[in-house]
């Protein structure tokens, strides 16, 4: 039924009401903070991790950028990461979090404590 909407709207409107925009991380850097985590929430078949990885060049900061691939027992690994990244200003990407869905209340604590200064997050976090 999806696909079958998809093709009426994009036959009667144009494909440009069916495809989403490719994203443009240099236009959405400038409204985060170590307090506002960008959150991607894809469909099926699409991965910005090309797109992260040429902004990170850009921005000279690939050597900066760990990125994990959560499931079973990477919760523990990532929060190590993300650890060490607000010390050190490092960038994390939390790749596949429906696979840890266990984990996500962990991760929700953690960004919490972002706002709150219960810790202390270099500010290029």
């Amino acid at each position: 039924l999806v696909f079958a909407t998809a093709k009426y709207v994009e036959e009667k409107m144009g494909r440009s009401f069916t495809e989403s925009p490719p994203i443009q991380l240099s236009e959405i850097y400038p409204d985060t903070d170590y307090q506002t985590p960008v959150i991607f929430v894809l469909s099926s078949g699409s991965d910005p991790t090309g797109s992260l990885i040429k902004f990170a060049e850009e921005m000279n900061y690939l050597s900066r950028l760990q990125s994990i691939s959560l499931g079973q027992g990477q919760g523990p690994v990532a929060e190590k990461y993300i650890s060490m990244a607000i010390k050190k200003g490092d960038w994390v990407c939390c790749m596949n979090c429906h696979l840890a869905i266990s984990w996500m209340p962990a991760l929700d604590k953690i960004v919490d404590e972002f706002s709150t200064g219960a810790v202390t997050v270099d500010e290029h976090f």
